[in-house]
């Protein structure tokens, strides 16, 4: 028969068995363990997370006095792309006065564009065979007349691309 256990006002255990006590505070001890153990994990996790990696990857602060970099307005440039060659070719080309890139499909080489001036930060120009051929088929960008970019691929469906940040001035 077991005997038994009654408890006092303190948590103390009247009527229990030494083994019966043991295990009570075996249980105890587990319980505050793991309950130190998951606070220490939870520690570390927020402050790994919770700060920036790098220090580079803290945000900027505001300084007391004025940039000392004035902000540079884009270039207004008249823009002009070349495709040489002979054969056919789809093109692509950026036109800094659209959003979309222009698209021309089957145009007869040699082929050349010149836009309008406009606010440009960006040239692009990509030539395409239609037709299978060992010819290149040399692309180029121009702005306000002087060559910023250009590219040739040789051979079979081979593209030719140039592409080109156009600094303010």
């Amino acid at each position: 028969m077991s005997p038994i256990i009654t408890m006092h006002a303190r948590g103390q255990s009247v009527g229990a068995t030494a083994q019966d006590r043991q295990r009570q505070r075996r249980r105890s001890t587990l319980v505050v363990g793991t309950a130190v153990v998951l606070a220490a994990i939870t520690t570390a996790v927020v402050w790994v997370y919770g700060r920036p990696a790098t220090p580079e990857a803290e945000a900027p602060r505001p300084s007391a006095s004025p940039s000392t970099t004035p902000s540079r307005a884009l270039r207004v440039a008249a823009v002009t792309y070349e495709v040489s060659g002979e054969g056919r070719v789809d093109i692509w080309y950026t036109d800094p006065a659209r959003t979309e890139t222009t698209t021309l499909l089957n145009q007869q080489l040699p082929w050349r564009v010149e836009l309008a001036p406009h606010a440009v930060s960006f040239v692009q120009i990509t030539a395409r065979r239609t037709k299978y051929s060992h010819d290149g088929q040399p692309v180029r960008a121009l702005v306000d007349g002087v060559e910023v970019c250009n590219g040739t691929n040789v051979g079979g469906y081979m593209k030719s691309t140039c592409s080109e940040l156009v600094p303010p001035l």
